[in-house]
């Protein structure tokens, strides 16, 4: 008789159905906890980046308006609110007539994201700057434009503090007791 040898196969590397359900059911578990955690993130890191992008306008304008020895303006977009985006320009008379060089623009901030301007010159929201580096209202050249303006998402607070002399900085009101 003869007998036929039979091969063993080894056993094919991998998981079986249940430890693949068990990792599936532990990391839809995970991510239900790390969801809610993840909105905050975004949130914090939206106001933040919003801060820091119009604070870097008002830095570019007040260094332009140095260099070109004009008066350089960072306005709303739409003329009347900060979330729309804005446009930093150059703004002077030529022969009578308004003459605005856009130097930067920026685009329309992210849903969810609240602005509010709370400066010297209140009919709009503007800063602008004379040929010296110090802020100015549409008023007149030696008032200052002063005060702040802040951004909000959620419980996310940033400050952006526009100095008599014209120089901006940026806190957070929940950290810095100076910040206003």
């Amino acid at each position: 008789m003869i007998r036929r040898r039979t091969c063993r196969r080894p056993a094919a590397p991998g998981f079986t159905l249940l430890e693949l359900c068990v990792s599936v059911a532990i990391v839809a578990l995970l991510s239900t906890l790390a969801i809610p955690d993840m909105r905050h993130l975004i949130a914090l890191y939206r106001v933040d980046c919003a801060s820091r992008e119009l604070l870097g306008s008002i830095l570019l304008a007040r260094s332009e308006a140095i260099h070109r020895r004009a008066r350089v303006d960072v306005v709303p977009t739409d003329g009347t609110s900060w979330t729309s985006g804005w446009q930093t320009r150059r703004s002077r008379l030529q022969g009578g007539a308004p003459d605005s060089l856009i130097i930067d623009s920026h685009a329309a901030l992210p849903a969810g994201i609240a602005i509010e301007s709370v400066l010297t010159d209140r009919s709009r929201p503007y800063v602008a700057f004379t040929a010296n580096g110090r802020s100015r209202t549409d008023a007149s050249a030696q008032t200052p434009q002063a005060g702040h303006i802040v951004f909000r998402a959620g419980p996310h607070e940033r400050r952006i503090v526009l100095n008599f002399a014209g120089r901006p900085r940026l806190c957070r009101p929940a950290r810095n007791e100076d910040c206003d």
